[in-house]
């Protein structure tokens, strides 16, 4: 049956060339909304900056070796590996994992160690990290990253939606169509609950709580994990209903400074937050 009617909305002519896309991230949001410090009251360093070349271990590229490992490794068997050293294995599936992310990043950092050293140190420092991270208990949640099933986590789950949340963008805005874009390292479930988890290699003086406070509001991570939850909620709000009741079925958000985890129920270095409606709220999030 021939389709009827015309085949293509019409285009507003006189205004085609004014139109464009806006892609924001929680990384403009943040220097949009950058703080000025005075006196002593200076950010911690953390890997999101410059590589530093007194620690090769420092810095973006390393950041991403070990979100790649992550993103990648099995989480139950690193939760079966009696320590550290057994991630280091030649030839395991464990080690393999390892090794992929340093092959591609490791030619990026800068060091003078000869470069089979190089390698093996990263390695270490990598696997301890991961080790403890996924070794340890989180708060709320009553078991570690590695006793969660692989069918009941996504890693890396992107998300993209429209920076006006009615239904129709207002007249004014209609010729700049924004969004905001990113990418959540890691949405999990259990019993029933929803959990957001942000991996975060920053090298701070300290990472007890006072420490955590401090790193969370110098690099506006709370307004990052809002956006995420907003994406969040939008994303199972298609998958089960507008009736899902988000704050009902979600637990917890985690950011884990993991050079301060020590695989114990007491570890350091993390930061845990039962949401509520405010956190949801997307005006207060981009400040409009």
């Amino acid at each position: 049956m021939p389709l009827s009617g015309e085949l293509f909305p019409p285009a507003l002519a006189n205004d085609l060339g004014k139109r464009r896309l806006v892609v924001s991230s929680f990384s403009s949001l943040h220097r949009a909304a950058a703080r000025i410090h005075f006196g002593d009251d200076t950010p911690h360093a953390e890997d999101e900056g410059p590589d530093l070349p007194d620690d090769p271990f420092r810095g973006p590229v390393f950041g991403e070796i070990v979100h790649h490992v992550l993103e990648n490794i099995d989480f139950a068997a690193v939760g079966a590996a009696a320590d550290a050293g057994a991630l280091l294995e030649s030839g395991s599936a464990l080690r393999a994992a390892l090794d992929a992310p340093l092959a591609k990043h490791l030619p990026k950092m800068w060091t003078r160690l000869p470069p089979e050293k190089f390698a093996d140190d990263c390695r270490r420092r990598v696997a301890e990290l991961v080790w403890k991270a996924l070794r340890t208990p989180l708060p709320d949640l009553g078991s570690r990253l590695c006793d969660i099933p692989p069918a009941e986590s996504i890693h890396e789950l992107e998300f993209l939606f429209p920076r006006h949340s009615g239904e129709t963008p207002p007249a004014e805005v209609g010729l700049e169509e924004g969004f905001f874009t990113g990418f959540m390292d890691l949405v999990f479930r259990k019993a029933g609950r929803y959990y957001l988890l942000d991996w975060k290699t920053n090298f701070l003086d300290a990472y007890d709580a006072p420490a955590i406070t401090r790193a969370m509001d110098d690099s506006d991570y709370h307004r990052q994990y809002r956006l995420y939850l907003h994406a969040l909620q939008r994303w199972l709000r298609r998958r089960h209903g507008d009736d899902f009741d988000f704050l009902e079925h979600f637990g917890r958000v985690y950011y884990l400074f993991l050079r301060g985890m020590t695989g114990d129920q007491s570890s350091p270095g993390v930061f845990c937050h039962r949401p509520t409606a405010a956190d949801l709220d997307l005006d207060s999030i981009i400040g409009r």
